[in-house]
């Protein structure tokens, strides 16, 4: 049976429409979600229970060993605990016995999560590692906020007081006994009395600790920016050390010259400056002979610039008694 072809103009142009546009968008989903895609053939994801997040956010580092191998990409609660999911790049050997913990990246409280590879074989796609195998660190931020509220809601006069009462009634015991009592009595007093001082301090550290973390990025930058600022100043200290290497060493070189030349130079220097004294001994007839001669080629270039010969007048060549006799010697 003989096979049909057809012209692209006999299909159907409402349905290779369609289809065009459906390919398109195909295609912008495609290039929307590339990151994804990439990160999906690349990557393999594994999750993490957690007895608390500890600061840690999406987006914070993996890392393994020391290096970065992926990424945090949520960070939620689930039931009792935080479940955290996270990707490793390919090429990262995880055991079956992996264990992760909550680490302080920077000392401005920035996280990551800092992977221990253990076990033998290799940890599944998908894993999770469980509570007993995660720690998570304190957050310093929070136990400073938390602190400067416990203070702000102790009554210092009602402490005070009780201190004060117990000391009343055990003023019968021994001296020993009385002596500390006293002594927590004096305590109590001088905490009451700086009351509002310290809680001032505790809510000025929590404030200057949140914006020591709400600003990392940029004291990171400025870190940064410090750690290029000093390389480039050693690299100049590296290039003016070697300039100064190379102006001794032509100092050197110089020095050796003069001495080894030195019953030539002498003589010659001599005859030099003789030289120049002359020349400012007849700086003015040099001047004078240097006008004539202007003057002089300029007059001879009008000379014979009118044809192939020499043009000249000469004044008073004969008498002037002498001069009507001319026109009839030369028969004119």
């Amino acid at each position: 049976m003989p096979i049909m072809k057809r012209n692209f103009s006999e299909f159907n142009p409402v349905k290779i429409g369609l289809a065009g546009l459906a390919l398109l968008a195909l295609l912008g989903l495609a290039a929307m979600n590339s990151g994804a895609i990439i990160q999906h053939f690349t990557t393999t994801t594994y999750y993490a229970d957690l007895s608390e997040a500890g600061g840690l956010t999406s987006g914070d580092s993996v890392e393994i060993a020391g290096i970065t191998m992926g990424t945090v990409t949520s960070v939620k609660l689930q039931g009792t605990h935080v479940l955290a999911t996270f990707n490793v790049k390919h090429g990262g050997h995880l055991g079956k016995g992996t264990s992760a913990t909550i680490s302080s990246a920077t000392a401005l409280g920035t996280k990551d999560l800092a992977l221990q590879t253990g076990g033998t074989g290799t940890l599944a796609p998908g894993a999770t590692i469980p509570l007993a195998r995660t720690t998570s660190p304190y957050d310093l931020t929070q136990v400073l906020s938390t602190l400067t509220t416990q203070a702000g809601q102790i009554n210092a006069g009602q402490l005070s007081s009780a201190f004060n009462t117990l000391a009343g009634s055990l003023r019968n015991a021994p001296p020993s006994l009385r002596s500390a009592l006293s002594g927590i009595s004096a305590l109590s007093q001088t905490i009451a009395s700086r009351d509002s001082a310290l809680t001032s301090l505790l809510s000025n550290a929590s404030t200057v600790s949140g914006l020591l973390a709400d600003r990392s990025q940029q004291v990171g930058t400025l870190m940064t920016s410090g750690t290029q600022l000093l390389s480039a100043l050693e690299q100049r200290r590296n290039q003016i050390r070697e300039l100064l290497v190379n102006v001794t060493a032509v100092t050197q070189q110089v020095k050796g010259l003069v001495t080894d030349n030195g019953q030539t130079l002498g003589p010659m220097l001599t005859q030099l400056q003789g030289v120049l004294n002359l020349l400012n001994n007849n700086s003015t007839q040099l001047t004078e002979a240097i006008n004539g001669f202007e003057r002089y080629s300029g007059s001879l270039g009008d000379a014979v610039g009118s044809g192939p010969f020499y043009y000249a007048y000469i004044a008073n060549i004969l008498p002037t008694n002498m001069a009507p006799l001319l026109p009839a010697v030369l028969g004119k």
